[in-house]
Parts: C-alpha cells; structure tokens; sequence
C-alpha cells in the first residue's frame, strides 16, 4: 500500500494540500458561475438595447420618409398656389382695365349730366325743347340702369360699400358680406370657390358712391314737379 510509504507528516500535509486545492476548485467554480450569469445578464441587456435601437431606427426611417411625402406634398402646393397667383394677377389686371373704362363712362356721363343741367337753368316752360331733354333723361337713366350690375354686391344686391375684391375668384362684395362670409368659413358667398386672401378696391367704392349720387340725381329730375304735366315712358 502507498500509505505504507508515506509517512504520516506527509500524508497530513497531503491531505492539508489536496482540501485547499478543492477550496479553490470550488470557488473557481462557484466565480465561473457567476461570471456566466453575469455575463448572460449583459448579453441580455445587449439584445435589448439592440431591439430598442432597431426600433428607434425604423421609427426615424418612418418619420423620414413621412418628411419627404410632406416635401413633396407641400412642392406641388406651391406650385399650384403659384399658378392661382398667376391667375389672380392676370384678373385683377382685367379689372383695373374694366375699372378705367368704367372711370371714363362715369366721367362721360357726369358731364353729359352737368350738361343737362346747365341747360334746365335756360328753359322757358314745357315746350318741345322739355321734351326733349326729358327724352335725353331717359337715356342716361337706362345707360345708368345698364351700369348699375358693376357697382352692385353680389351678395346683398345692394351698392357697394367699403368695397372687397375677393382673390382668386375675383368677384366684388361688400365690406360687411365679406366679414360675414369669413365667418362662415371663408368662402365667397357668390361662387362657393375657397378664398386665399381679399384686396380692399377703393376705385370701385368710390364709383359706386359716385354711381349712388348719379341715380339720386336722376330720380330728383323725374320727380321735379316742373315735369309733372308730362308722362316719361320708361
């Protein structure tokens, strides 16, 4: 037996050798352990730091590419909202060329009026000559009546006050309608279309007033009792 050679010092020391160098295998072991579980426990957080981060990303990739259709969403805007711009240019220099005309006819008429008047003041009783500027009357109530549509809201069919272009549609309203069409949701009352903005056009209000004064006039010089005895046919 080998325990027969060694003598008893010896194998106590053996012994001794072989109990620590078990210690130690269990304790490699029991940090082997622990190290494999804290090393699990960190590829675990890993993975999920790795799923959070590819969630992230797609997340960023879908905001990006809702950006881009946004971008070109908002291109083709502009770009039709450059054409309407175009378009309201182009009408809005239609009116100011009806605007001139109607300056020129006002102008005309206006003259032809104080023409009329002047020669009221030489008239001496109801004779031919009466009925003849009565008959010239007649002609400028109807070219007033004719002219009446292009100082008239379209809205409320009354003259135009604090008058409104409305862009694009060009159509022309009242100060008071276009507040109240605002309120109704910014549409023009007169063609539904959506309106974008709204200039204020003091050339055609003043013509209006002016238009307003005009028919006054007229209407005071049908009903001037000098005229009585004779009918106007209308």
């Amino acid at each position: 037996s080998f325990d027969m050679f060694v003598d008893p010092q010896t194998e106590t020391t053996l012994k001794e050798k072989h109990a620590e160098l078990c210690s130690k295998t269990r304790v490699f072991a029991d940090k082997e352990a622990q190290m494999t579980n804290e090393f699990v426990a960190e590829k675990d957080k890993l993975q999920q730091r790795i799923a959070e981060v590819e969630a992230l990303v797609l997340h960023e990739k879908s905001e990006i590419e809702r950006v881009h259709v946004n971008l070109k969403a908002a291109e083709t805007e502009l770009g039709l909202s450059a054409k309407k711009c175009c378009e309201v240019e182009s009408k809005l220099r239609d009116a100011d060329g009806e605007m001139r005309k109607l300056k020129q006819e006002v102008a005309r008429l206006e003259k032809a009026l104080q023409s009329r008047n002047d020669a009221f003041s030489s008239l001496d009783g109801l004779g031919e000559r009466s009925k003849e500027v009565l008959a010239v009357i007649r002609n400028l109530q109807s070219a007033s009546d004719a002219m009446e549509s292009a100082v008239t809201c379209l809205h409320c069919l009354g003259p135009l006050r604090s008058c409104v272009t409305v862009v694009p549609c060009g159509h022309n309203l009242c100060g008071g309608c276009w507040d109240k069409a605002k309120l109704m949701g910014g549409t023009c009352p007169e063609c539904g279309d959506e309106t974008m903005n709204h200039a204020e056009n003091d050339a055609l209000d003043q013509l209006a007033s002016k238009f307003t004064f005009q028919k006054q006039a007229l209407a005071s010089l049908f009903n001037n009792p000098v005229f009585a005895p004779m009918t106007i046919q209308k």
